[in-house]
């Protein structure tokens, strides 16, 4: 059985008559929800054979005797999905980020938490736990996914669907051990009053409860990502300031912030601008200091060289938007965005690889 919500849902079963077929059941809003529908009524009148009639294998073997059977519809597989909705274009940035926390994060404790399996007192894998846990990632045509197994059922996530309309995230628990959960149930043929916490059955009986632990399961998985840092990264802000850009019809060369520009930022991020702002005259002061001795005055062709100069990398820096002009002024204010990506070049200049190493 397979449900993305309580409102869609498909049933896989192993019918006598055939080969296994493909059932879809969709509730109204009158009629009860998928989980606890009746399904056995439902799936005698696709078997092609009469409940109360044997199976020709059955009565070659007991002859003409015949006995009152009924089937026992079992589920193998159950995929139950959990589908989260992102404005266009936003999982596209986020999707990587979600894998590779699952993946580097998500230890095997966390994989049998978000099962509903018991752990230590410490917060580890119990010592009588006998099973495996793997996690993969893998990429495929229709893009990454991440995958955990652990004793014949699995927890996966993707990115489901890219639209105009919207980007989807989906996580799906696929329960096809159902005997490592717990059903509060009767014992088989044993009085209805009876109830205790026993294994969970693969039949159709206990699909109602396959969708709460495969529910919860999501709701964990889920909930786990939350602790994500979703916030900018280094490569998102320095991959467009290398790429040159088109400014009032004209074309303006990539920055180079590790190499000939960083006296540059360097200059515009100085705190003696963060009220007034920038001027070109400022500009050129920090860019072409003066010696320790006095200097003779510069003559009119040096000035205007160094005035186009400085007027040239004030362009520069306003069409790749790291600053901006004050209107009916001379003076450059630098930008919300400009100001984070500054600081986060002069910062990683100034950092150590060992403080790099344990930031990674």
């Amino acid at each position: 059985m397979r449900g993305a919500d309580s409102q869609s849902n498909a049933a896989y079963f192993f019918i006598p008559a055939g080969s296994p077929r493909k059932l879809y059941y969709r509730p109204s809003d009158s009629s009860p929800s998928a989980a606890t529908f009746s399904w056995s009524g439902l799936l005698v009148c696709h078997a092609g054979t009469p409940p109360g009639a044997l199976p020709c294998a059955y009565a070659a073997l007991w002859g003409s005797q015949k006995f009152d059977a009924a089937y026992y519809w079992s589920a193998f597989q159950c995929e139950w999905a959990t589908d989260t909705l992102f404005r266009p274009g936003a999982l596209a940035r986020l999707e990587p980020l979600l894998l590779r926390h699952g993946l580097l994060n998500f230890s095997s404790a966390d994989i049998l938490r978000f099962l509903g399996k018991r752990l230590s007192l410490t917060g580890s894998v119990p010592d009588g736990f006998t099973g495996e846990i793997t996690t993969s990632l893998k990429r495929r045509v229709a893009g990454e996914r991440l995958k955990h197994w652990i004793q014949g059922n699995s927890l996966k996530c993707y990115g489901k669907a890219h639209t105009p309309v919207g980007d989807v995230f989906r996580v799906e628990t696929m329960t096809a051990n159902a005997q490592v959960f717990r059903a509060y149930r009767p014992v088989e043929g044993g009085p209805e009053d009876e109830l205790a916490w026993r294994p969970m059955r693969q039949g159709v009986c206990d699909l109602y409860r396959r969708t709460e632990v495969s529910q919860r399961a999501n709701e964990r998985y889920l909930d786990a990502f939350a602790a994500l840092d979703d916030t900018t990264r280094m490569a998102e802000l320095i991959r467009p300031l290398q790429q040159p850009c088109q400014y009032r019809n004209r074309r303006v060369r990539a920055l180079r912030p590790f190499a000939d520009d960083y006296a540059l930022w360097e200059a515009v991020n100085r705190g003696e601008f963060m009220i007034n702002g920038l001027r070109n005259r400022d500009l050129q002061r920090l860019l072409w200091p003066a010696g320790p001795h006095q200097a003779p005055p510069l003559d009119l062709k040096e000035k205007r060289r160094r005035s186009a100069a400085a007027s040239r990398k004030l362009r520069m820096l306003v069409a790749h938007g790291l600053i901006h002009k004050v209107q009916k002024t001379h003076r450059y204010q630098v930008s919300a965005s400009g100001r984070l990506a500054i600081q986060a070049i002069l910062t990683i200049q100034q950092t150590s690889m060992a403080a790099l190493s344990r930031a990674a």
